[in-house]
């Protein structure tokens, strides 16, 4: 019994950590490099902050209360990127609803 429910505890993990890495490729992809390059800048890397970090954003990353469920979750990352020979970095908030990217929000002007 206990084996299962060590197996199952280290399965719900993985599949967030998979979510989450899949939601950051997504939005990436969709999102954060076409609006660098719309910019005239280069992407170099990301970094994800974690769970409870929220980077350059000053927001609480859990909240109490309420009576519903929510399905919402916003992931944050560092984005580096290059501009004009210098490297730049802003942390990206990325709005998730049902694993569906709502908005991506930037912390500093780009």
């Amino acid at each position: 019994m206990t084996l299962i429910i060590i197996s199952a505890f280290i399965v719900v993990i993985l599949l967030n950590a998979w979510i989450i890495w899949a939601t950051i490729h997504r939005a990436l992809r969709k999102n954060i490099i076409p609006y660098l390059m719309e910019k005239g800048m280069f992407f170099e890397r990301y970094k994800w902050l974690g769970f409870f970090n929220t980077g350059d954003f000053d927001e609480l990353t859990l909240t109490f209360g309420g009576t519903t469920a929510s399905a919402s979750l916003s992931i944050y990352i560092d984005v580096y990127y290059q501009s004009s020979k210098e490297q730049r970095r802003t942390t990206a908030r990325i709005d998730t609803f049902y694993f569906f990217i709502r908005k991506v929000k930037y912390s500093s002007e780009i």
